[in-house]
């Protein structure tokens, strides 16, 4: 029977050619390959993926040239990685066009890309039925009072929605005395 290992303590060696620099990074080791490993978990952008090399040890230059290099090669796609985002971001979080529009702009995605991938990711369908998705989310009947009515509207701005579309659903659903006063 096979003893179980023993958990490695620090200063203790890994084993042949094992050793670590200071980043956490095997010496010599090559950002491109670095890449592809951090892509294959999932899509990064190309700001992303340089910034997790950088913080991984490697030079900017060193990180630029594999990005380049990972692009060229098709791996690296910035549409693709912001289309899967925004995808995400609508499906899960129910967030709106504006929001999604910053946070990949946050992401290092051009605004161009970004709004082609929103546009992408709402495949046909308006901004409105997803503001009614994520109305649906939080609501379960009317809405009772006016301090609902704003609490509900602050949600939409904040997710992203327009705030003319969000406050006429918001009125759709409200009861009388629900709406407030223009």
């Amino acid at each position: 029977m096979a003893r179980p290992r023993r958990p490695e303590r620090a200063g203790e060696s890994r084993g042949a050619g094992a050793e670590r620099t200071a980043a956490g990074r095997a010496p010599n080791a090559d950002p491109y390959v670095a890449g592809l490993t951090l892509l294959a978990a999932r899509d990064l952008t190309a700001a992303q993926l340089a910034e997790r090399l950088r913080r991984r040890g490697f030079t900017p230059q060193a990180a630029e040239i594999a990005v380049r290099r990972l692009r060229r090669e098709g791996a690296l796609d910035d549409h693709r990685a912001a289309t899967a985002f925004a995808r995400h971001a609508m499906a899960v979080r129910r967030r709106g066009p504006a929001r999604i529009a910053r946070e990949l702009a946050a992401r290092g995605v051009e605004p161009s890309v970004a709004e082609a991938a929103i546009t992408e990711a709402l495949d046909g369908r308006g901004p409105e039925a997803l503001l009614e998705r994520s109305l649906d989310r939080r609501l379960s009947g009317p809405i009772e009072s006016r301090a609902e009515f704003r609490r509900l509207y602050q949600y939409l701005l904040r997710q992203g929605f327009e705030g003319a579309m969000a406050a006429a659903a918001l009125r759709r659903r409200a009861g009388g005395d629900a709406v407030p006063d223009e």
